[in-house]
C-alpha cells in the first residue's frame, strides 16, 4: 500500500500550499519529480502517494503530447492566453486535468529553457 496511515508534516507537501506547484517538475515522459534535490519532502510526498505510477505518467504523457504537437504553430501571446485558461476554474469549478503539467510545460515553451519537447 502506497499513503495508508503514512502522513508526515515535514514530509509532505500538501496541494494546500501556496508554493506546492513549484516544488514539483515534470517532464516529457510523464514522470514527476522534486524540482531540487534538495526538497525530500517533494520526493517523498511523490513515493508515498504513488504519483508515479505508471497510469498517472502515461495519463500526464499523453497530455503533454497533446499540447507538444500544436506549440510551433501558436505565438507567445496565444501560449500566455492559454496558461491564463488553464490557470482558471471551469463551469463546475474544476480545474483542467493535468493543468499544472501542462502550465509547466508551457512555461518552459515559452521561455526557451534547457528543456524542449519535441
Amino acid at each position: 500500500m502506497l499513503k495508508d496511515e503514512w502522513y508526515d508534516t515535514a514530509l509532505m507537501v500538501s496541494p494546500l500550499r501556496e508554493d506546492c506547484e513549484t516544488r514539483f517538475l515534470f517532464i516529457e515522459n510523464g514522470d514527476m519529480l522534486p524540482a531540487s534535490e534538495a526538497d525530500p519532502a517533494a520526493q517523498m510526498t511523490i513515493e508515498k502517494l504513488g504519483l508515479n505510477i505508471g497510469k498517472l505518467r502515461t495519463m500526464r504523457s499523453k497530455a503533454i503530447d497533446g499540447i507538444t504537437d500544436v506549440l510551433d504553430a501558436l505565438t507567445s501571446e496565444e501560449i500566455k492566453a492559454w496558461i491564463a485558461g488553464l490557470q482558471k476554474t471551469n463551469s463546475e469549478g474544476c480545474f483542467e486535468p493535468f493543468c499544472q503539467t501542462l502550465i509547466q510545460v508551457l512555461q518552459i515553451y515559452i521561455k526557451g529553457d534547457q528543456v524542449k519537447f519535441d
